[in-house]
């Protein structure tokens, strides 16, 4: 799993399914390693594939998991449900407080 990818702006079927995976993986980890270090059951949300014309209910699952495993830390995320992928700008500035938010989890958790 690529964090990096996470970065990175899905333009096609093709890029957003590859984002989708990477990003649903990396929860995976996050939910086996909070298992395995805080003996804490997380709730496995389905974030891959995902349909871009329609992130209403993929954006409210990804952010419990979010707050689920933040819960869990003892941190704090941030709010990622709001998104208008198809405004560039704000696309960039989602994916980077996103990919920041996978980051630091990851690093928590001594994976990625």
């Amino acid at each position: 799993m690529g964090l990096p990818l996470l970065f990175a702006q899905p333009t096609d079927q093709d890029s957003w399914a590859s984002w989708a995976w990477n990003h649903a993986a990396n929860h995976v980890d996050w939910i086996a390693a909070v298992q395995d270090q805080k003996s804490k059951n997380l709730t496995q949300f389905l974030l891959s594939p995902l349909d871009p014309n329609n992130l209403g209910m993929w954006l409210y699952q990804n952010q419990e998991s979010h707050n689920d495993v933040n819960a869990v830390l003892g941190t704090q995320g941030y709010n990622l449900l709001d998104l208008d992928w198809k405004d560039e700008d704000q696309f960039a500035t989602w994916l980077n407080l996103h990919g920041e938010e996978h980051q630091r989890i990851s690093a928590a958790l001594g994976i990625g």
